[in-house]
């Protein structure tokens, strides 16, 4: 069955959903007004939606691109000013916005990262940035708390994959599994790829196993003993 829910408009600004949590009751998107974006939420038992945005960020431009499953994080783009310059990728999570910065310390003034995607507890998210480290070029990235933002070539080196730099890069991370170790989009030659850190331990010893199906995936820590591809 469809059930209507009502969002309503938010300033006159037809809602555009982009992404509902897990259980259904709460949704995330974007509202245009024809000049400029605003970021919205809506909970069940809401009448409307609602800008979610905190004071110095309320006149740029904002949108919301995901929600995590659990319905704690969401996930998008946001600018201090009132265009689309200045861009930023954004985690809000307890009433709280912060910034996840720019790749590799870009530099240039129209350098940019946006929020795509976001894993099931809202601890690893994925978009597009600006890279510092490759002449600002647009480059996919994965963000976690404890790495920050890093390229997919980067996130895959730090975990022992080999990459080949002579390959097409990744230039678009558009979704990340629930575990945040699975991460797909595009290259810059414009084929999809995915990417993927596995890292196998026995359950009850958490030594490395090579055969079996009792492990566990563990793509956040520093061993360096796991296994992945890039397609």
């Amino acid at each position: 069955a469809i059930q209507t829910l009502g969002l309503g408009k938010l300033d006159s600004a037809a809602p555009y959903p982009t992404s509902v949590s897990g259980d259904g009751k709460k949704v995330v998107g974007y509202a245009f007004d024809g000049t400029n974006s605003y970021a919205w939420r809506w909970n069940q038992g809401d009448s409307n939606i609602s800008k979610f945005m905190p004071v110095g960020f309320t006149l740029g431009y904002s949108d919301a691109s995901a929600i995590s499953q659990d319905g704690t994080v969401i996930v998008g783009t946001v600018s201090r000013t009132n265009d689309q310059n200045n861009l930023q990728a954004y985690i809000y999570k307890n009433s709280t916005l912060t910034l996840l910065g720019l790749l590799n310390g870009s530099a240039s003034a129209s350098a940019y990262s946006y929020g795509n995607g976001v894993n099931q507890d809202g601890t690893v998210v994925v978009g597009q940035a600006t890279d510092g480290a490759n002449a600002d070029r647009l480059s996919a990235y994965r963000w976690s708390a404890p790495t920050g933002m890093q390229s997919i070539e980067q996130w895959l080196i730090s975990k022992g994959v080999a990459v080949n730099p002579t390959s097409p890069y990744a230039a678009n991370a558009a979704g990340v599994s629930a575990d945040g170790c699975v991460i797909s989009g595009q290259l810059s030659n414009s084929h999809g790829f995915i990417a993927s850190v596995l890292q196998l331990f026995h359950l009850l010893t958490r030594l490395p196993i090579r055969f079996g199906n009792l492990a566990v995936k563990v793509c956040e820590g520093v061993n360096r003993l796991g296994s992945g591809a890039q397609s």
